[in-house]
């Protein structure tokens, strides 16, 4: 064990552009001690968010959006250690280390003349947080998504990417103060997740911070006090916009197979990843037109034909096809099977991401990795095709830069969607969840849509840079296989997958107008509307944009033994430390048998974007491909999966 201070240089980044219409940023970074662990306080805010109550027909509900927050963090690191000084302006006594006056000491010193030192006190008169915040380049991209929110100091020598930090420490020789600067690669390292505690955090003004079960993150999102009126939370006296929480805590509970008092370098990365919430309750799958017109869309249906759609009212099992027992059943299924209890349904309450994922968040997902599973997980044969705009850094960094951050990644196989699902802590949906997240409490409208209507408007023309603020006409991109239909016009033009929110206007956030996912669609008039603001921009019911359209997903489906038996467990946070793949008990393997697609896709034909349609449900495709991309999920806390279920 080393009796020196440690030196931990906090890092935190925001998933998004500073310029992109729905950013969501985390900021002011800092630990403070918290018994035997540390809390990690930070501000967090985002710009599409809303908590309100939908309220079809007789069963209203509350809707509300999250941040699901986690935290990497790399420990015992040496790096370079470049001595130990005694500078004349650190001339004070060993025991003044806790002093205040370590900051103004540093303030001035050359090495930190491109930032404002912070020294935060980690365990009292021993341990130093000192923390850079700088805007000094890197790499062109890599500073210009990080510049904002990270918090060390940035070295570039010869093109390459390094981080510094100083430290306090007592000298080995005379047990004096020195200054001790450590230096190490930016790009190096293997990414640990942080135990966040299931309770006990710091909750800020007018939001809350709910742990989850499995200490690997918690949610953060508005409180439900904030959004009343004098009778309560209701349609009309929800909270709608932009959303700013200060002071967030996260209790960050000590692992106990990491020896943080060994470590020379701690480097903490908060992430956060923008999640909808779908309550608990029943829902009706299937489509009749489909059952009905014999289409080649395997769409669900009721055994009992005197009923419409098939109703999921809980997540007890239930048959598939079995004609005297009852049950669900679709096109192409005759032998009898049983799905089990433990197969998520959706009845139960979920999260969901509220976009696909996007090209710099894969990228940090990348960056966190050890070189040789980075170099796994990068689609080399991808670069510059189809609109995906990650290139790779040869420097010493080999750092993955996201040229389009903001844009849906694409170019991802099962693999590569399981490992990223496993390091978020999330997990695959179900196609369930699909059907419920996309239509809600309604029952099905014949040939809907994500957004609740049969209308499809094909994106061709895109207004903007693509810098972060774009709009594109048309609510889904989804055209035929036509090369002219799908090619766009405008921005960085060309064939591939758009921004999350590109279907929403920009006055709807930036001028503060943004209306409710469903506030026309959910007025108690039972039946969606033929035109209303879900159809307008491309939202769910719960408020997901593109689960029509854009990239495929996948979705475990009900069609084979190894999809029936996925039980739901979540990723902990870390991959196989020898293969980097993921490795959560009851996924679907390498192959990708039991994982399907939904939603369809830029080169997909619309009838594929239907909320119904299962024509490649049970589809066995595990490699990566230019339309397919990743959208998890996470059971709501309290209802997760019993741990001796998931080892």
């Amino acid at each position: 064990m080393r009796t020196r201070a440690s030196l931990l240089a906090t890092l935190c980044c925001s998933w998004s552009l500073a310029a992109s219409a729905y950013e969501l940023e985390i900021s002011n970074v800092r630990l403070e001690p918290e018994g035997s662990g540390w809390m990690i306080v930070f501000d967090i805010g985002w710009q599409d968010s809303w908590r309100t109550v939908l309220d079809p027909e007789d069963h209203a509900v509350e809707s509300w959006d999250a941040a699901w927050v986690f935290a990497k963090f790399i420990v015992d690191l040496q790096g370079e250690r470049i001595g130990c000084e005694v500078p004349e302006d650190l001339d004070y006594a060993a025991d003044q280390l806790d002093a205040g006056v370590v900051p103004e000491v540093l303030a001035d010193r050359d090495e930190l003349k491109d930032g404002t030192p912070e020294v935060v006190t980690v365990e009292p008169g021993r341990k130093w947080v000192i923390r850079v915040a700088s805007d000094q380049d890197v790499t062109e991209e890599w500073s210009q998504r990080q510049a904002s929110t990270r918090s060390v100091l940035k070295i570039v020598s010869g093109g390459d990417a390094a981080t510094k930090g100083l430290a306090v420490e007592k000298s080995a020789e005379d047990g004096k103060p020195c200054l001790a600067i450590f230096e190490r690669s930016v790009g190096s390292g293997d990414w640990q997740t942080a135990r966040i505690a299931r309770d006990g955090h710091r909750q800020p003004t007018d939001g809350v911070v709910e742990g989850a079960g499995d200490e690997r993150g918690a949610f953060v999102y508005r409180q439900a006090k904030s959004c009343e009126d004098g009778a309560g939370l209701s349609r009309d006296a929800g909270c709608f916009g932009p959303i700013e929480l200060q002071d967030v805590g996260l209790h960050w509970l000590p692992d106990p197979g990491v020896s943080y008092q060994a470590a020379t370098i701690i480097d903490l990365w908060v992430m956060a990843i923008e999640m909808v919430h779908v309550p608990e309750g029943r829902f009706w799958i299937g489509d009749k037109l489909c059952t009905d017109t014999g289409a080649d869309s395997r769409c669900f249906y009721d055994v009992d034909t005197s009923k419409k759609h098939f109703e999921v009212d809980g997540e007890a099992g239930f048959g598939i096809c079995n004609s005297s027992a009852g049950g669900l059943c679709w096109g192409g299924r005759s032998a009898s099977r049983t799905v089990p209890d433990a197969f998520p349904k959706g009845y139960q309450a979920f999260y969901m991401m509220k976009y696909e994922l996007n090209q710099g968040q894969f990228a940090d997902f990348l960056n966190t990795q050890k070189l040789q599973h980075r170099t796994l997980r990068f689609p080399y044969g991808g670069q510059d095709a189809y609109r995906y705009q990650t290139m790779w850094d040869r420097g010493a960094s080999q750092l993955r830069l996201a040229l389009r951050p903001e844009r849906a990644n694409n170019w991802v196989s099962w693999s590569d969607v399981a490992a990223f699902l496993d390091w978020a802590a999330l997990r695959p949906m179900t196609e369930l969840e699909f059907e419920k997240a996309a239509r809600g409490l309604e029952k099905p409208v014949a040939g809907e849509y994500a957004w609740g209507t049969a209308n499809i408007y094909p994106a061709f023309l895109i207004l903007g840079a693509e810098d972060g603020n774009v709009v594109v006409s048309g609510n889904s991109h989804m055209t035929s296989m036509s090369e002219q239909e799908n090619f766009l016009v405008g921005g960085d033009e060309g064939f591939g997958p758009l921004t999350g929110n590109a279907f929403v206007p920009l006055r709807d956030v930036h001028a503060g107008s943004f209306e409710p996912p469903n506030r026309v669609t959910l007025s108690g008039r039972g039946q969606p509307l033929e035109v209303n603001e879900r159809e307008d921009e491309g939202r769910s019911f719960y408020g997901a944009f593109q689960l029509t359209g854009n990239l495929w997903e996948y979705a475990i489906h009900l069609n084979t033994p190894t999809g029936r038996a996925f039980t739901g467990c979540h990723g902990d946070g870390q991959l196989d430390s020898s293969s980097g793949l993921a490795n959560v008990e009851g996924w679907p393997g390498e192959d990708g048998v039991g994982a399907g697609f939904r939603g369809g896709a830029w080169f997909t034909t619309p009838d594929r974007g239907r909320v119904a349609d299962r024509h490649f449900s049970d589809a066995v495709y595990p490699f990566r491909s230019h339309d397919t991309g990743i959208r998890g999920a996470r059971t709501a806390p309290g209802g997760e999966p019993k741990a001796e279920d998931c080892q």
